[in-house]
């Protein structure tokens, strides 16, 4: 026996699993079908909340670095992905923020590190999995999208 008659073999057998399966299966209306992909239950999962510009508190709940891919307009890059919940008393705010890992960027690494006290000297090697859990402070902005108004951070405060 050779390898194209094993999988020819295969394949009927396969077939005929498909056959038994349809023939025992019970038949959905149409009707049916249709109501369970078209309705199905949604939930609100939060409500949106907008803080007012100003220095806010946060915990990183989340740190993921990764490396951007390629585009045909910009050049493949590594990031870490921040999710920073507010700590604030009105409202549950989360907030996600990119820090694009460059030496264009290099003020902003180090102005997050500090405020969640990582970087204490002027010269360091970021611990990125460190980040997760700690607290800092940064200054949010309200930023106008497309679509709607979004709270963003405009810088992040030092501890020292």
């Amino acid at each position: 026996m050779n390898y194209q008659e094993n999988t020819f073999d295969e394949l009927n057998d396969f077939e005929d699993e498909l056959e038994w399966a349809d023939a025992t299966a019970p038949d959905p209306s149409p009707k049916q079908e249709i109501e369970n992909i078209f309705t199905p239950t949604i939930k609100r999962n939060n409500e949106f909340n907008l803080l007012e510009s100003g220095y806010y508190e946060f915990k990183v709940a989340k740190c993921d670095c990764e490396n951007l891919s390629a585009t045909a307009t910009r050049s493949g890059s590594p990031i870490a992905r921040l999710r920073l919940e507010i700590i604030n008393d009105e409202a549950n705010v989360v907030i996600n923020h990119i820090l694009f890992i460059n030496s264009y960027n290099n003020k902003e690494i180090y102005e997050f590190f500090s405020s969640i006290g990582l970087a204490v000297e002027d010269e360091f090697i970021p611990q990125w999995d460190k980040v997760k859990g700690r607290t800092g402070g940064c200054h949010l902005i309200q930023k106008r999208l497309d679509f709607k108004t979004v709270n963003a951070v405009d810088r992040f405060i030092s501890q020292n």
